[in-house]
């Protein structure tokens, strides 16, 4: 079946031409056929109006039942309560968060009342070494944290606060790394060579000497200490 916008242009085009060869003085196009042409125009013409009012109306009804199953939606969101769920969610989170700074700040109090205890019991410095022997071996560490041998616990308060906000963030990894109570201590290198100064001040050094420093060993300002004395300082007995 032809497409009745086509046809109508069709028909137009026949009665212009018709037209056209009359003005032209041709004589073969009669009145009659004229009019038939014409009628053939105004009959496409209104089938072609008829396909676009049926295609408007169809859309427009279309459109209308795509806007009513939006409406249903939102009538559906109202009843499912969308902020009662979140406020419940947003409650379960803030006891979820304070459950997890409960638990940092119990830890953190354990590591303050074991510093107090140490400190109470006279602990000495941590010797370049790691923790004295004469400290058995338990040391304190800057404000926050306590060392037994090899092994430093601190505070977490502020380690805490960081992963609550990669949590928020969306990232549950970086911020169940970021919490670590517990670390391997970290100490002082051995060092090639340890130096006294003609004041008592001890210089470990990790590599050879500079210029300066070798100056000063050969005008005896700077005197070169023994293997054992270097064990004696990472121990904390030569000071």
């Amino acid at each position: 079946m032809k497409d009745p916008q086509e046809a109508a242009q069709q028909a137009r085009t026949e009665v212009a031409q018709a037209e056209a060869r009359i003005a032209g003085g041709d004589r073969g196009v009669t009145a009659e056929a004229l009019h038939r042409l014409r009628d053939r125009f105004r009959h496409a013409s209104l089938a072609a109006q008829g396909v676009q009012a049926k295609a408007e109306q169809e859309r427009q009804q279309a459109r209308l039942e795509g806007l009513g199953q939006v409406g249903a939606e939102v009538d559906r969101l109202v009843s499912d309560d969308t902020a009662g769920t979140i406020r419940e969610a947003l409650r379960a989170a803030a006891d979820a968060v304070a459950q997890v700074r409960a638990l940092a700040a119990a830890h953190d109090g354990r590591v303050a009342d074991l510093r107090a205890a140490a400190a109470d019991l006279d602990v000495e410095p941590m010797a370049p070494g790691g923790p004295r022997h004469t400290s058995a071996l338990v040391a304190v560490d800057r404000e926050s944290a306590i060392v037994h041998k090899d092994q430093k616990v601190v505070s977490v308060r502020q380690q805490v606060e960081q992963a609550l906000g990669l949590v928020l963030g969306g990232d549950v990894e970086a911020a169940v790394a970021e919490v670590r109570p517990v670390a391997a201590l970290r100490v002082a290198e051995r060092p090639e060579r340890l130096l006294r100064g003609r004041g008592g001040a001890l210089v470990p050094l990790y590599r050879d000497p500079n210029t300066h420093q070798l100056a000063l060993l050969r005008s005896g300002d700077l005197v070169e200490l023994g293997q054992g004395d270097i064990d004696r300082w990472l121990r904390g007995e030569l000071s």
